[in-house]
């Protein structure tokens, strides 16, 4: 019966590694996709600035 067991946690390790191991490389090429814009918005932030101010400031430069 042990043996059973033990069979039964390898698998489940093996297994756990591989899912593991997938949402690693999925979430890797999520972070280094490209994004959504045509091209990249440089925006500097002002000292002091709100996030209302901020957001206003991103809406404008598209």
């Amino acid at each position: 019966m042990w043996r059973h067991i033990a069979s039964n946690a390898v698998t489940f390790l093996i297994v756990a590694v591989f899912l593991l191991a997938g949402v690693i490389l999925w979430g890797q090429r999520e972070y280094t996709a490209e994004g959504p814009l045509d091209q990249a918005v440089c925006l500097q932030v002002e000292r002091g600035s709100s996030m209302a101010r901020v957001s206003q400031s991103l809406e404008e430069q598209g």
